[in-house]
């Protein structure tokens, strides 16, 4: 039987995947969802908001606006100037 899979991971095959930030269960994906950011900036936000996220509270971290994510299969969202990256298990 082939696994299930999530939300996250369709959207991430059609996305850039930056690699992974360690998260409050695991990795979490860094998903570069919407607009135009490069995977250097992603994965310095990665470093920056990954020890927050568990706080499950809205926060700005380098001048992104982080929260938790309304968006199926993805635990947390951060935007800033119209991109949007995304953290998913």
């Amino acid at each position: 039987a082939s696994p299930t899979r999530s939300v996250s991971d369709t959207v991430a095959a059609s996305r850039e995947v930056c690699g992974t930030t360690p998260g409050p269960d695991g990795a979490l994906r860094v998903i570069i969802l919407e607009g135009s950011t490069s995977c250097t900036d992603a994965k310095a936000l990665a470093e920056a908001y990954g020890p927050k996220i568990a706080t499950g509270a809205p926060q700005t971290v380098d001048g992104w606006d982080c929260e938790p994510s309304s968006q199926a299969g993805f635990l947390s969202t951060c935007t800033k100037d119209g991109a949007t990256v995304g953290f998913a298990p």
